[in-house]
């Protein structure tokens, strides 16, 4: 069907347009370079579900440099760290970041989104490369998040911090979570969104955590992640 089409040409430049929804178009790395070419200043860019794109349309993406400030990139799995790493350098008002689903992705992405200074929104779910140090790059860095969201991340503390989530059931901190307890949610599935208070909340908790680390390391014993924080209080 859609070959029985003639290529859309742009002859003038959409120099107006700040928001663009493309959800589950099946468009190519060369329509985005297009886009990006005849519309410079878009500042919400919505790709989610535009499975056919790669790298490439990351690049060109880059453009649009400090003029672009949300991008959704749900399902679009075919991108990797490369990619990404170069977007957030040049892309660097970025607030609000949507990589559910893109299951290349590792900690480095991460690692260069935490050190966003405006970034506020960031999802995560179902990233299955990452694992608890970019938790962590997060909770030094990322000082404006104000919504996170996590699922089946190679974890051993996120799940079980006794801070609650907005999705799913909420452990506290008088719930004592062992690691099979912790095993079976993360393999159902759990779907874990920490927002407002209790980022700042969950970000105290790895800092807890990492000074425990860094202590096991001078004292040269075996570091023991916590099942939950019960120096917390959560009532």
């Amino acid at each position: 069907m859609v070959g029985r089409f003639t290529p859309l040409i742009l002859r003038h430049k959409a120099e107006n347009l700040r928001v663009l929804d493309l959800t589950a178009c099946k468009i190519t790395d060369d329509v985005i370079e297009g886009i990006v070419m005849h519309a410079p200043k878009i500042q919400t860019l919505i790709l989610s579900g535009c499975s056919l794109l790669t790298d490439r349309a990351l690049d060109s993406i880059c453009l649009l440099a400090d003029n672009l400030d949300v991008l959704m990139l749900a399902h679009v799995a075919n991108i990797t760290d490369r990619a990404v790493v170069k977007l957030v350098r040049t892309c660097f008002n970025l607030r609000c970041v949507d990589v559910a689903f893109c299951r290349n992705l590792t900690d480095m992405s991460i690692f260069e989104l935490a050190g966003l200074g405006g970034l506020r929104r960031l999802s995560l779910f179902r990233v299955h490369k990452l694992t608890d140090i970019a938790i962590f790059a997060l909770a030094d860095h990322a000082m404006a998040l104000e919504r996170l969201h996590l699922s089946k991340l190679i974890v051993t503390t996120c799940y079980a911090t006794g801070i609650p989530s907005s999705g799913g059931k909420a452990y506290t901190a008088s719930q004592s979570l062992t690691s099979r307890t912790l095993l079976s949610h993360v393999v159902l599935g759990a779907f874990r969104v920490f927002s407002g208070e209790n980022v700042s909340r969950l970000r105290k908790f790895l800092d807890k955590e990492d000074q425990r680390r860094r202590e096991a390391e001078l004292q040269n014993i075996p570091f023991a992640p916590r099942s939950d924080d019960r120096s917390t209080s959560l009532g």
